[in-house]
């Protein structure tokens, strides 16, 4: 019997060979951290030539503060295998002691409104087994709805190591969680502009939004567009220094 073919484990874990369903806690990776696992020196084994992010959806948990968050359908076309990652951003426990998930308060004082601002955990969770679904439950968001989804073309890409690129740019200019501004809504509906005129001729479907994303209630929260050119641009910037390191890299280690 043929070898089955090698793959990357932290994106495609042992979960995808198991045929009966098999529930177990997803990968957790901050945005710093995946970053650095792709891009500090190439590695055939991490397989960034064929990884691709094959579509994005961005959900919305119909629950307590509805917290937003990007639902990412990646695909190795060279092993071939597909899994899913959710995407979001909350307040780092360690900080506050407390989540985003928490509902709101009807009246705030200026002391709790601060207990929402601290250090941010921007966060790729990957499924064991490739089931969305349990994804999902083990993320607790569920239920959740699908406002909009963008599919991308082979023709024009997006890998998974520019997606880890671009949030690696979005964490490092706004490192703090912020419940009145740079909160989940604001990050997940900054990453989602950003990609849209990235890849403007991806397929883009908003039917089901109903003007919902980034609202809860009254509350309205989405980033400027001037902060989506801004981002862009310096995801455009960090991606030309990180192609070069990695091709050189690369050569490097063809040489050897």
């Amino acid at each position: 019997m043929a070898a089955a073919p090698h793959r990357f484990l932290d994106m495609f874990p042992p979960g995808l060979d198991v045929t009966s369903i098999q529930s177990k806690s997803p990968y957790s990776f901050d945005s710093e951290q995946l970053y650095n696992t792709f891009t500090r020196g190439y590695d055939p084994e991490k397989h960034i030539e064929s990884t691709l992010v094959k579509s994005v959806r961005y959900c919305k948990h119909t629950k307590g503060v509805q917290h937003e968050f990007i639902l990412v359908e990646i695909e190795d076309i060279k092993v071939p295998l597909i899994n899913y990652i959710v995407l979001d951003r909350t307040i780092s426990q360690d900080y506050s002691g407390i989540t985003i998930q928490r509902p709101f308060r009807r009246k705030r004082t200026n002391s709790s409104i601060q207990s929402y601002c601290g250090p941010a955990v921007d966060a790729f969770r990957v499924s064991y087994n490739g089931n969305k679904e349990q994804l999902l439950k083990a993320c607790q968001l569920q239920p959740c709805r699908d406002l909009e989804e963008i599919e991308f073309t082979r023709v024009n890409p997006v890998y998974l190591y520019q997606l880890v690129t671009l949030v690696h740019v979005v964490s490092g200019r706004t490192p703090n969680y912020d419940l009145s501004g740079k909160n989940c809504y604001w990050f997940a509906g900054l990453v989602w502009g950003c990609l849209l005129s990235l890849r403007p001729d991806s397929r883009y479907d908003s039917h089901l939004s109903e003007n919902n994303r980034g609202r809860l209630a009254v509350i309205y929260c989405a980033p400027e567009e001037k902060e989506v050119t801004e981002t862009c641009n310096a995801f455009e910037e960090q991606i030309q220094k990180v192609d070069k390191a990695l091709s050189e890299s690369r050569k490097v280690r063809l040489s050897v």
